[in-house]
This record gives C-alpha cells, structure tokens and sequence, in this order.
C-alpha cells in the first residue's frame, strides 16, 4: 500500500508541476500582450515643415515722449520720413513701405497713475510696415 500510496503522490506533485509551470507560461504571455498594446504613440497637432515664403512683413516700431502733443506729432513725422528715407537708401521698395497712424497715450488722463512722478504727459508710438509679396 505504501508504493501505491508513494506513487500516487509522484503523480500528482508532477501534475501540480506542470500545471504550474502551464498557468506561469499563460500568465508571462499575457502580461507581454498586454504591453505590447501599450507600445503605440498618438501624434496630433503642431507638424513642422520648411515651407519657402512668398511674403515679408516687417514692423518697425519706435516711440517717442514729449509734455507738448503738437511737438510730439512733428518728432514722430519727422522720425517717419527718416526712417523711410534710411529703408529707400538701403534698397527697400517705395511700394512696399507704409506708415501706420501714430499711437499717442496722455498719462495725466489715466487715473491709475501717479501725475506728479512723470516726466514727460504723451506718450506716442509709430510703426513703419514692410509688406513685401512675391
């Protein structure tokens, strides 16, 4: 009886082996599975690519302060024509140069300031437009 017995027990232990062995062979692929859904990469938005310009826009912006607004107004047109008479000399396009109208803030109007620390009331700011297309 006690050989029966004994090899009773050699056949189950090697059955429990091998069905462990079996249920760690399934459980290792899976987890490999499940991981190999994980290995994609989602890509949205924002490409890059060289890409030749047909157009050129190019502010140049400056500013100016003054206590006088009438003074203010003919430094600013006077920087104007400056800078325009610089950009023809360089070779820049009389077509393609434009003036925008003079940006001009008085300090004493705004109520968040403090009026006596300031010492120049307008300011004043002008841009000069580059538009080139080709």
């Amino acid at each position: 009886m006690k050989t029966s017995s004994l090899g009773s027990a050699l056949i189950l232990g090697l059955l429990l082996c091998i069905g462990l062995i079996g249920l760690g062979f399934q459980i290792g692929n899976s987890v490999v599975a499940f991981r190999a859904l994980e290995r994609t990469v989602t890509v949205k938005g924002l490409s890059e690519r060289e890409v030749r310009a047909n157009i050129a826009i190019w502010p140049i912006t400056f500013n100016e302060a003054d206590n006088d607004l009438n003074r203010l107004y003919d430094d600013i047109q006077k920087k104007n024509a400056l800078i325009i008479a610089f950009l023809r000399n360089q070779g820049f396009p009389e077509p393609a140069l434009s003036t925008g109208p003079p940006s001009v803030i008085d300090k004493q109007a705004q109520g968040y300031s403090g009026s006596q620390n300031i010492k120049f009331r307008y300011s004043g700011q002008s841009t000069i437009t580059y538009y080139l297309a080709d």
